[in-house]
């Protein structure tokens, strides 16, 4: 059975490059909310404000967290150029964000939408990805708790003490989710991150683990900031990136 979500998917996860569509407001203008850049989610902490870029016709701006940056939103296939930017001095990582961004746009030649995410290329590869936020509570049915079943790049996977699974709790009634990566407590914001259920603002706690929970930690963590969807298909809970299985839960018992 295909759940609402897969359907919405379905729907919604056509590309738009801009090329032969219908007169009328473009569906690249306005606010997004930048994921990814040259493959790097970017994750900001709690209370610091979310990294975006806005299209208004032939111009773009993004703000990052401390500088303005402006240049031209070109017409397809067309070069970006350079960006002009102000001048303050930005913490880490924010100025290591903003320099990875002058550079990809620099390269940038092309753009699309797809799976609801603002994809800006350079040749073939994706070098920034963005998305508008969403309501969480589209995906009330999800909430309960998920055992973890597939884990991309690892494996096998390693389970807690006592041989549960690491695991998901999903409270989206109130915006909440916690859960355990096989050795350490997580809680999170989830946020609707275009098609994604994203993990947003995620804290632990510090136990020290073995170096092979450490890697499937982080390994889990990085899969919920890199997938571009997420999908109920037959009782299972899956995180996507184009169509890479990263990450897949079935109901807990």
């Amino acid at each position: 059975m295909i759940s609402a979500a897969m359907a919405a998917s379905m729907l919604t996860g056509c590309v738009l490059t801009g090329e032969g569509e219908p007169e009328g407001p473009s569906p690249f203008d306005g606010q997004w909310t930048i994921g990814e850049i040259n493959g790097e989610a970017l994750l900001p902490l709690p209370r610091q404000a979310a990294p975006s870029l806005t299209v208004q016709g032939e111009q773009l701006n993004a703000n990052l967290g401390c500088n303005r940056l402006n240049g031209n939103w070109p017409q397809q296939g067309k070069p970006f150029g350079p960006l002009i930017s102000t001048r303050m001095g930005c913490p880490a990582p924010i100025d290591q964000w903003e320099a990875s961004l002058s550079q990809a746009l620099t390269e940038a030649d092309g753009y699309r939408i797809a799976h609801s995410r603002l994809q800006i290329f350079a040749g073939e590869a994706v070098v920034l990805e963005g998305y508008r936020p969403g309501d969480v509570h589209q995906w009330l049915s999800w909430d309960g708790e998920w055992s973890l079943t597939v884990l991309a790049g690892a494996s096998e996977i390693h389970g807690l003490f006592g041989g549960r699974a690491p695991y998901l709790v999903l409270d989206l009634d109130r915006v909440q989710a916690h859960g355990n990566s096989g050795c350490n407590q997580f809680f999170a914001t989830p946020t609707a991150a275009g098609e994604a259920l994203q993990l947003a603002q995620a804290g632990a706690t510090m136990v020290m683990c073995p170096e092979h929970l450490m890697q499937q930690e982080q390994l889990m963590m990085q899969h919920f900031a890199n997938a571009n969807r997420t999908v109920e298909v037959d009782g299972k809970l899956q995180w996507w990136q184009d169509e890479t299985l990263l990450l897949e839960f079935v109901r807990s018992q």
